[in-house]
């Protein structure tokens, strides 16, 4: 209620100004205005570049947030430059405008005629990503390649199993133009990434329908037109041992001794250059050769022990002797043990018996005590190498002793 003093005064009213005033000032301030957000994706992290022949394939994930550390709500695209030295970054051939985006890239790009030759020089690469806008906050740094004639491809690459594992071959290159790297996909682990990525379509739709639910779009990792995904199958990388001057002579071929056996596996072969430009520590590579399959049965018998001897001495009780054999370490990775065998032998030396197995079952040290001697009679003994899935190896050297 309001009312008026004798000089018109309005008594309410200024008590409802005054209290209006105070809830203005008890309010807390709002602070200076923000400016709106441009939603710029963060530029592409970790972008890596490898040359491969006459190609350089690169490797890239999509921004995940903003510049402000927001989620991302819609399709990017982006865009491909290349610099040679310190010159200005150009759009390449092979990506010239705007591409679609999502998830984990590769792309692969055609080098011109003029740095797949030549001599070696530094090349890098930048990734420039946009919003729907056409906005972005700015390239990647750069990943470097090295520009230049690339080795020589490795031709006539064949797989074969052997008793000391994968022995590969392929055509040496006496110019000795980069170290041969070989790599080894097992087929197994092969088919399960591809069985895994063939589920990938399912699990896409299902992540875009919770992402619909959100209002959220362009971020649900599916390949989409000029992208494929990063294969991840398992690789293992062999360096081919090199001899010569330097280390710089190609032998055709390696053994493969880290295979296990049956497991098929998928070999190619490259040729890999390293050269320091600019500071840097690039690589070149020839393009990939044509694939080798094999799986390594094992079906090789050891190799046959060595060193054996042979002692008789008398027993402690009685007239009875004894033969003890000694032998040398097989050393290899599956050995079971060894089989011992005794023959006897005439007056002249020559064998009058059929050859008598000792051991029941493999030995497992590198000894044996035979108890089941004659005094006077010559016998033969030989020692052979069994290995876990019971291939036996040839006979040792003979070791002949007279009790």
């Amino acid at each position: 209620m309001a009312w008026r003093t004798k000089r018109g005064e309005c008594v309410g009213c200024w008590a409802g100004l005054s209290l209006l005033m105070a809830l203005v000032t008890g309010c807390a301030s709002p602070g200076p205005p923000r400016a709106p957000s441009l939603h710029l994706p963060q530029p592409v992290k970790e972008l890596s570049a490898e040359r491969r022949g006459d190609v350089v394939v690169l490797r890239f994930a999509t921004p995940q947030r903003t510049t402000l550390d927001e989620p991302v709500m819609e399709a990017v695209t982006a865009t491909l430059c290349r610099s040679v030295g310190t010159g200005p970054c150009v759009a390449t051939a092979s990506y010239p405008g705007k591409v679609a985006i999502a998830g984990e890239v590769e792309w692969t790009d055609a080098l011109p005629a003029g740095l797949a030759s030549g001599p070696s020089r530094a090349v890098a690469y930048r990734i420039e990503v946009f919003n729907v806008a056409g906005r972005s906050a700015g390239p990647s740094s750069a990943a470097w390649v090295m520009a230049g004639e690339a080795p020589k491809a490795v031709e006539g690459l064949s797989v074969t199993g052997s008793r000391d594992g994968v022995v590969l071959r392929w055509a040496p290159d006496p110019t000795g133009s980069g170290e041969v790297l070989v790599r080894r996909v097992a087929v197994e682990v092969r088919a399960a990434v591809k069985a895994e990525a063939a589920r990938q379509p399912e699990m896409a739709a299902e992540k875009k329908a919770q992402q619909r639910k959100k209002k959220r779009v362009g971020q649900s990792g599916a390949s989409v037109a000029g992208v494929t995904p990063v294969e991840r199958d398992g690789s293992v990388w062999l360096h081919a041992a090199m001899s010569g001057g330097g280390g710089a002579v190609d032998n055709g071929g390696m053994v493969d001794a880290t295979a296990s056996a049956d497991v098929a596996y998928r070999y190619t072969a490259v040729r890999s250059r390293t050269v320091m430009l600019d500071g840097r520590s690039l690589e070149l590579r020839s393009v990939t050769s044509a694939p080798a399959t094999v799986t390594l049965h094992d079906v090789f018998p050891p190799a046959a022990p060595k060193g054996l001897l042979a002692a008789a001495f008398p027993l402690p009780q009685g007239d009875g002797v004894a033969v003890d054999l000694v032998w040398q370490p097989n050393g290899e990775r599956d050995l079971a043990g060894y089989n011992v065998y005794r023959q006897a032998l005439g007056a002249d030396g020559a064998v009058t018996g059929s050859m008598v197995k000792l051991s029941a079952t493999p030995v497992q040290t590198l000894v044996f005590h035979d108890v089941g001697v004659v005094r006077g009679r010559g016998y033969r003994y030989t020692v052979t190498a069994v290995d876990a899935k019971g291939n036996e190896s040839a006979a040792s050297v003979a070791a002949d002793v007279t009790p």
